[in-house]
């Protein structure tokens, strides 16, 4: 299990996205991290973002377990994706709660 990870400069992370050219709109189907795969769900939330020029897309996307949910950014100009956030879904005992992970300042 990770615990606390905290990320001080952006990091950089593999995504295998889908491009629909009808909707010109690009959803992350799979994340590596830390050299592990995660398949993930449905995009949760997307936004964009212009920054310093450069268009910047923004997605909160949960993996398709239901285990974790990232916060990824998408910089158009050179495509890399970075991961801003991961949670983790947790058992207490008490239910299901979420665990924070990382953050990217």
């Amino acid at each position: 299990m990770r615990n606390n990870l905290s990320f001080e400069n952006k990091t950089l992370v593999d995504v295998l996205f889908s491009f629909n050219g009808r909707d010109q709109y690009a959803r992350p189907v799979c994340l590596t991290w830390n050299d592990e795969d995660y398949p993930l769900g449905g995009v949760q939330f997307w936004y964009a973002e212009r920054r310093n020029g450069t268009l910047i897309h923004h997605y909160c996307v949960g993996d398709a377990n239901g285990d974790y949910t990232f916060e990824l950014s998408l910089e158009t100009e050179n495509l890399t994706w970075s991961l801003d956030k991961a949670t983790k879904t947790t058992s207490n005992g008490f239910g299901l709660g979420r665990q924070f992970l990382g953050v990217t300042s």
